[in-house]
């Protein structure tokens, strides 16, 4: 082939890369912004509006009194500010959801081009382009798309070949801005110094001290804001996640201590080392956290490079990042690592810690990855260090939403799209066929095809599933749906009817959502009709008398407007029950009108028997 020809090919595929990559974010902000603003219409989306009267109670309320335990309070003053404009808080949350999701995907596209090559850059795109739980970030109203974005922003600067001052003090203040919004972007701060430090041993660590006082200084405005207002650098609390979500052990002291950070002089330590939290932290480090990436269970909450199939995120994933170590394995380390993993693995079973089998497989990795450091080139080294020391810190909670996890939403499909490309071919050797290059490029074809199909079908579903509560079925995805009859239509109907009570605005619905008194444009009291006592009436469960002071503290706080301190304990004006098998026995009553057990001061406004909810007006003396 001739130099011309040779020249004429490269740019044939650079246009098709080139063309392929716009022509997939066209298709992306299309398909998000029609699902979000058509079909997602009207909207049930309960954190949105916890998060946006957050912000205005912040703005122009009682500021104190607010609390959010996950996050900062920049995205809820944030979003308060942005829809003093357009006025419609699900709109305006959208908009963030499907520009800044949009933006992602046209980002990453350069930051993996400029870490390895453009065929590899636009296959990690397309992954991240039908990545369902990113479908699901991009059409509904939370909260994850900025920080991501600014975070993946940071990746920009820190994955080029070569750091300068200005690279340091761009990436610093990126994610001291995204911080403010996102507690996960602070966690990516801090892994980003390990890098630098590995980056920069040779010369100093000005560059890192300037990385940390640049972060610092962006992420000050809300550490002075938490300190002037609570009392505390860091607003939240990692109590209730431990209580709501621990899985191998519960400590009772748990709801206690998270009472006790509510209070103005409250304890302001995040979490005790304990027996309980030892044995939480492990398993949510090798069992359930890594789950939600490499799919070990039949949960669906997982965002595997083919969410259907369990393990197969395992080799991919962490066989690009293999592929990333830059060097040749010799044969004698590959079968010392074997037997290491063998070893860990028989540990594990005869322990009854089978379940654990991840470390059997990681712990091989990692020790391969130290050994292969100075291979590494220096801008693949974020893609490795920061996710371990991401995980490390992050383990400290059980995640339960692969979203949750989007902080490095880059780095598995880039690690997926490297070992599919660069990878299978050293893998896989046709010595026996004519044609072995013919061979690759088909087992390749087939992979990102079975890949990108199964992904979409899973999307599918997901939104079907979220949008309309129908249930997921990918192996029936042609079936028949029913959506005209939604429950976020009968939420809207339900609160447009409470609307037009008197002076409505002032009173008070009790309710298991939000949402039912955002359209009634009322206040809010939480309850999910399981909290209180068994043996109580439903004048005690609608005053709380029977509560607990865990569950009246969760309550206050998920309620419009906030009442942290518990400072007014306002008495619900209507009621808006869900009826459930969970629901505590004598609660169910309400689901029949005409029983005598029902209040005299309750008042039937609206009933659906199909969907079991059912509206009362309470009257008082």
């Amino acid at each position: 082939m001739s130099i011309r020809n040779f020249q004429n090919l490269r740019l044939v595929r650079k246009d098709f890369v080139t063309v392929a990559s716009i022509m997939m974010v066209i298709i992306f902000f299309v398909s998000a912004s029609y699902v979000a603003f058509v079909i997602d219409n009207p909207s049930k989306d309960r954190e949105v509006v916890l998060y946006y009267n957050a912000g205005l109670q912040t703005l122009y309320g009682d500021r104190e009194n607010v609390y959010l335990a996950s996050t900062p309070v920049g995205w809820s003053v944030l979003l308060a500010s942005a829809n003093s404009v357009i006025n419609d808080v699900f709109v305006t949350a959208k908009l963030f959801s499907v520009f800044f999701a949009t933006a992602i995907l046209v980002l990453s596209f350069f930051i993996i081009k400029n870490i390895f090559d453009r065929q590899v850059a636009l296959l990690a795109q397309a992954i991240i382009a039908v990545t369902p739980f990113f479908h699901v970030e991009a059409i509904l109203t939370h909260h994850e798309m900025l920080p991501v974005f600014l975070i993946c922003l940071s990746f920009y600067f820190i994955t080029k070949k070569k750091l300068s001052n200005r690279d340091l003090i761009l990436c610093g203040i990126i994610l001291g801005l995204a911080s403010m919004l996102r507690y996960q972007a602070a966690l990516i701060a801090i892994s980003c110094i390990p890098f630098f430090l590995i980056q920069y041993k040779k010369i100093h660590l000005s560059k890192t001290i300037l990385f940390v006082l640049f972060f610092i200084i962006a992420f000050s405005p809300l550490l002075i804001y938490n300190f002037l207002t609570f009392g505390t650098w860091i607003e939240g609390d990692t109590s209730l996640y431990f209580i709501i979500w621990s899985q191998e052990a519960t400590d009772p002291t748990w709801e206690n201590a998270f009472i006790e950070r509510l209070e103005p002089d409250g304890s302001t330590m995040f979490f005790e080392i304990n027996e309980y939290f030892i044995k939480n932290y492990f398993y949510n480090l090798f069992v359930n956290n890594p789950d939600r990436i490499f799919h070990f269970t039949h949960d669906i909450g997982n965002w595997s490079p083919i969410p259907f199939i369990q393990y197969v995120g395992i080799p991919l994933i962490l066989g690009g990042a293999i592929v990333a170590f830059n060097r040749h394995i010799e044969k004698k380390e590959i079968a010392f690592l074997a037997i290491i993993s063998f070893v860990i693995l028989i540990f594990l079973i005869m322990s009854d810690y089978a379940e654990y089998f991840f470390i059997a497989i990681i712990i091989p990795v990692l020790f391969l990855g130290i050994r292969s450091i100075k291979k590494i080139e220096h801008n693949v080294l974020p893609l490795l260090v920061i996710p371990v020391c991401f995980f490390i810190m992050m383990s400290i909670i059980q995640i339960q939403y692969p979203f949750d996890l989007f902080a490095i939403l880059l780095i598995p499909p880039t690690l997926t799209a490297l070992f599919v490309l660069k990878g299978i071919p050293k893998i896989i050797q046709f010595k026996q066929l004519p044609d072995k290059k013919t061979n690759v490029k088909i087992i390749i074809i087939f992979i990102i095809s079975i890949i990108i199909i199964s992904n979409l079908i899973f999307s599918y579903e997901l939104q079907a599933m979220l949008l309309f509560g129908d249930n997921f079925d990918w192996k029936d995805v042609f079936r028949s749906h029913n959506y005209e009859l939604s429950s976020a239509n009968e939420m809207k109907e339900m609160g447009e009817m409470l609307s037009k009570e008197p002076n409505i605005e002032n009173k008070y619905v009790m309710a298991d959502s939000n949402v039912y008194s955002h359209y009634a444009n009322s206040k809010f009291l939480y309850g999910n009709f399981r909290e209180g006592s068994q043996d109580a009436t439903i004048m005690d469960y609608i005053t709380r008398q029977s509560w607990s002071d865990f569950e009246i503290a969760t309550g206050n706080i998920e309620s419009i407007p906030h009442d942290r301190y518990n400072k007014y304990n306002h008495l619900p004006d209507y009621l808006i029950y869900v009826d459930s098998q969970d629901n505590i026995p004598y609660l169910r009553v309400l689901q029949n009108p005409d029983d005598p057990n029902i209040p005299k001061n309750f008042e039937l406004l609206y009933k659906n028997d199909k969907s079991g909810i059912f509206v009362y007006k309470i009257k008082y003396e």
